[in-house]
């Protein structure tokens, strides 16, 4: 496919036309279309539909609201331009079954035709799945042997190709299903248009062979979603793959529209980025998690309703802290005092039973736009409590004097804004700027109690100066060493930053990055070695610092920081008595079970012991106990098998969905499971086992 073919095929405008400036190479590495493959039918690698050039539709939803069966022809350009595509297709091909009976289980089966042109030595069109009549087939040793069989031969005697005839052949020699719950689909992957209609050259052989309107008629007469992927050409055929480009382009197009199909334009540079992007996660193994329903979410949500834990949600109480600056220079940058300040009072604020609070990374988001509106300060609180639905906003301020700082700090309420309470502390001699966070919010507690200004409040916070523990623990220094505790509560902030990035996300690489710093001073030898918290932190980085740089194919800087993260649970472990609160020293010791000892009853029962809802342990808490049971239970975290339950696993799903809707952790489960709201159900029944390939590298060094 060196040549283009004559004037009539192609008219002179397409010369130099501006289409072909959105072209661009395939990315490096893996070809384009295997990358496509690999991701469009997989809930965890396909991109946003938007991202793609799809304005409604994704190949998912697709295949989500098909009938039980599933019929795929798979019409595939075989001439040399297509060389580079056809062997990530090869590649990717099994990969993509596998996608699909994950959501259809044997009930998806199989169908190829290759075509060329006039000068192909195969000739026109062949079919290498060996199958008698040509049947569809689910059978993996004959879809094996007929991708094996994928090559690519010469497309001469032009660039334009027999594309026409070879979705034609698909459509009527094919025999497709009339079972009305069997959907069929033909997916064609091309890089060249048919020839011109009426194009007809007797020395070659080159003509067209079957008209669009014909092909389309056909395919809907007979219920086929006709699928487009237009790919990417080898570097030697670029030229003349751009010249005829918007050709390619309105054939493909017309045969995805017209027949209620989706058409996958890779000559794109956005959606090559958005397909290089989504497809660079790490491979992982599933495990079937079954359905979930609205239904057994609400009736959890009753069940908890008539037990009045803090897991009971009209018992919840949500905050929102802002940095402790003027609105209009309000800063998120976690080497700010005032800023590390609002991250202790974050911290301290969970130990509350029943109280939840907004990431540092919502509050920024969201206030970022209001700030555009030129609200007052009052009316852009309010606004800012109803934006994030929050019960109550923390903000203040904080002004250095010569030997001491001054800091004021207030709750403001979600109707109206008003100013409830308001308390201020100065450093000093007599209170060092370790203990000021837990002063702090001591005294917001006692005066939001003692004001009577806000009753739900008051009852919210009676615990803390009734309960001499909780007193305690709320004016418990993160670090008695000023520096280290600057430096804790700096990681803590670039943690819950980088937290708020989808797991695995390369943005939130520079936010750990950051994190891992802080805290490596915090246990450097003149700061505070011997702090869990801080271990325990630094673990948690050192961990999501490895899934990043496995999805970026990292892999021995993903190995060296697994390790670490080993080593830190370790000391974590080592040192969990100085842990400043009971859940602390439970949370380390169940993470040093499952993921250094191997001891994972043990660890299933702390967990147990810390999800329960305990008002001892905070929400928060409980909310990850929740979640590590249920990657144990659907045999994540390098767990054998013999602890592995669907059941159960889908017990702390529900959980998470009834007791924490807003969480990250039930966005992932609603993005992974495909939630459908309409529906009240989830469309895709396993879950991804991310974990795994961190744990087995943090493995190796014991091997």
């Amino acid at each position: 496919m060196r040549t283009i073919a004559s004037a009539c095929c192609v008219p002179a405008l397409l010369f130099g036309i501006s289409t072909s400036l959105s072209v661009a190479a395939e990315p490096a590495g893996r070809p384009v279309a295997q990358l496509a493959l690999e991701s469009i039918f997989s809930p965890r690698h396909a991109p946003a539909a938007k991202t793609m050039g799809l304005l409604q539709r994704s190949f998912l939803d697709l295949v989500e609201t098909s009938p039980l069966r599933l019929q795929v022809a798979l019409v595939v350009d075989g001439t040399d331009s297509m060389s580079e595509s056809l062997g990530g297709i090869e590649q990717a091909i099994l990969r993509m079954a596998e996608d699909l009976r994950r959501y259809k289980g044997a009930n998806v089966s199989f169908q190829f035709v290759v075509y060329r042109d006039t000068g192909a030595p195969s000739g026109e069109v062949e079919f290498p799945l060996n199958t008698r009549d040509f049947a569809f087939s689910n059978d993996d040793a004959l879809l094996r042997a007929a991708v094996a069989k994928l090559r690519a031969e010469t497309g001469e005697p032009y660039f334009p190709e027999l594309i026409d005839l070879g979705i034609h052949e698909a459509l009527t020699r094919l025999p497709w299903s009339d079972d009305p719950q069997t959907e069929r689909w033909l997916m064609v992957f091309a890089d060249a248009p048919p020839y011109d209609a009426g194009f007809d050259e007797k020395e070659t052989g080159a003509r067209r062979r079957f008209d669009t309107e014909r092909l389309i008629a056909i395919a809907s007469r007979k219920g086929i979603k006709v699928h487009c992927i237009l790919c990417p050409s080898r570097a030697e055929d670029r030229a003349v793959y751009e010249q005829v480009l918007d050709k390619t382009q309105q054939f493909l197009n017309r045969m995805a529209t017209d027949t209620g199909g989706l058409m996958l334009d890779l000559s794109y540079p956005d959606i090559q980025r958005a397909v290089a992007q989504a497809a660079t996660a790490e491979p992982v193994a599933y495990r079937r998690i079954g359905q979930i329903t609205a239904e057994e979410i609400e009736l959890l949500k009753q069940q908890l309703a008539t037990q009045q834990t803090p897991l009971t949600l009209d018992r919840r109480m949500r905050f929102a802290v802002l940095p402790h600056l003027p609105l209009e220079k309000m800063a998120f940058d976690p080497d700010r005092t005032e800023v590390q300040l609002s991250a202790e009072l974050r911290h301290k604020l969970r130990l509350l039973p029943g109280v939840e609070v907004k990431s540092p990374a919502t509050v920024e988001r969201q206030l970022a736009v209001l700030r555009g509106r030129d609200l007052a300060d009052t009316a852009l609180l309010q606004a800012l409590a109803v934006v994030l639905d929050v019960d109550y906003v923390v903000w203040g301020s904080l002004d250095r004097e010569p030997s001491s700082v001054l800091v004021r700090s207030a709750i403001y309420d979600r109707l109206g804004g008003r100013q409830l309470v308001q308390e201020s502390i100065r450093t000093g001699a007599d209170l060092p700027v370790t203990k000021v966070g837990g002063q702090l919010a001591s005294n917001l507690i006692r005066g939001a109690v003692g004001g009577g200004m806000d009753q739900r409040l008051a009852l919210a916070m009676r615990p803390a100066t009734d309960n001499t523990p909780l007193q305690n623990a709320l004016l418990t220094p993160v670090s008695n060493v000023p520096a280290a505790r600057d430096e804790l509560l700096a990681g803590f902030e670039a943690l819950e930053q980088a937290l708020a990035c989808p797991a695995g996300d390369p943005e939130s690489l520079p936010w750990l990055d950051r994190c891992e710093a802080s805290l490596n001073r915090v246990l450097a030898t003149n700061g505070d070695p011997s702090n869990p918290f801080a271990q325990i932190l630094l673990a948690s980085c050192q961990f999501n610092q490895a899934q990043v740089l496995l999805n970026a194919g990292r892999d021995e800087e993903a190995r060296a920081k697994s390790q670490a993260c080993r080593q830190a649970v370790n000391l974590a472990y080592r040192f969990r008595n100085n842990a400043q609160y009971d859940y602390l020293r439970t949370e380390i010791e169940a993470d040093y079970n499952l993921l250094f000892k191997k001891d994972y009853e043990a660890a299933i029962r702390l967990y147990e012991q810390l999800a329960q809802g305990d008002p001892k342990t905070p929400l928060s808490s409980s909310l990850r106990a929740t979640w590590m049971l249920g990657g144990i239970y659907s045999g994540d975290w390098g767990v054998p098998a013999q602890w592995v339950d669907e059941s159960k696993a889908r017990q702390q799903l529900v959980k998470i969905l009834a007791v924490w809707p807003d969480s990250r952790e039930a966005d992932y489960i609603r993005r992974y499971l495909r939630w459908d709201e309409a529906k009240g159900t989830n469309q895709f029944t396993y879950l991804p086992q991310e974990q795994n390939a961190v744990v087995q590298r943090m493995d190796d060094a014991e091997r």
